[in-house]
């Protein structure tokens, strides 16, 4: 058995779009057991409802990868040792994604939303599945712009 959980080192639960990310992965891994790599990335998804088929529709807007360097690489020789693993996380998030959002237009129609998380998988680990964990990370918008706002113009 393999336990794969997070924790972000974050005091106000939230990360500015533009800011740093940071945080540590927690790996224990009762056993040896195969693997061919850490994959660690942040990923941002928008979701919206369709008032045709009333089905969501969903598209990935940022994928973000962190290459670890080999000595933080907790996969050796294809596979992971048992014992307990703290990996650190940094990730310099882009100025322009939007902030995390959900807003409900109805019952029927559902609502539209913007998600963000932290994801970590151990590629090629399991029988059918790769253990993998996933914590959801709040976003919120920069105060600061690098350029004023221009006016609309009719």
């Amino acid at each position: 058995m393999v336990n794969l959980s997070f924790g972000i080192d974050q005091t106000d639960g939230a990360v500015q779009a533009g800011g740093l990310l940071s945080g540590l992965l927690h790996v224990r891994a009762h056993k040896s057991i195969p693997a061919s790599e850490l994959h660690i990335f942040f990923r941002g998804k928008e979701y919206t409802p369709s008032a045709r088929n009333h089905k969501i529709q969903k598209s990935q807007f940022v994928c973000l990868d962190m290459r670890l360097p080999p000595e933080l690489q907790i996969v050796q020789n294809g596979k992971i040792q048992a014992g307990s693993y703290s990996v650190p996380l940094l990730f310099e998030l882009p100025a322009w994604i939007p902030s995390s959002m959900c807003a409900v237009q109805s019952r029927q129609t559902g609502a539209a939303r913007i998600d963000y998380c932290l994801r970590a998988i151990l590629l090629e680990s399991g029988t059918f599945e790769d253990y993998q964990a996933r914590h959801p990370i709040c976003v919120v918008t920069s105060s600061q712009r690098n350029e004023p706002a221009k006016p609309y113009l009719s």
